[in-house]
């Protein structure tokens, strides 16, 4: 069962413009969702169960995964169908999306309720260079 059904998608796009993209063939929905699904768990997997996110459904779902999961899906099926001319929106939505995973993957941000992988990690390295000079 996927991660986002197409009556999930109602809040980011209406469903007769997401089948008329897709031809009313509701298994490339399934097949771009579980594409974004593996793209959004490259990004998280080193620091939470991705598995058990992405098997819940219904309500147990995490809103902002939900969120982040349709937008990439969309500007994939946009890209595929429309090349030419992604509407700006979806770029927009993609590139947030993006730099989110980035931010939690990087743990600057921490949403509540992912479950942990059991690795340990050591960071290494320095902090950010601080600029006390005055000019």
């Amino acid at each position: 069962m996927p991660f986002l059904e197409i009556e999930d998608y109602r809040y980011a796009i209406k469903i007769p413009v997401l089948m008329a993209l897709v031809d009313s063939d509701d298994t490339i929905v399934h097949e771009l969702t579980n594409e974004a699904v593996n793209e959004m768990s490259s990004y998280l997997n080193a620091r939470y169960r991705t598995a058990e996110l992405f098997e819940k459904t219904g309500d147990g779902r995490d809103k902002t995964l939900m969120m982040y999961c349709r937008d990439i899906a969309l500007f994939h099926i946009f890209s595929i169908y429309n090349f030419r001319v992604i509407p700006a929106i979806r770029e927009t939505r993609y590139k947030k999306a993006l730099l989110w995973l980035q931010e939690v993957s990087q743990q600057k941000i921490n949403p509540e309720g992912f479950p942990p992988n059991e690795k340990s990690f050591v960071k290494s390295g320095t902090n950010d260079k601080r600029i006390n000079q005055q000019q």
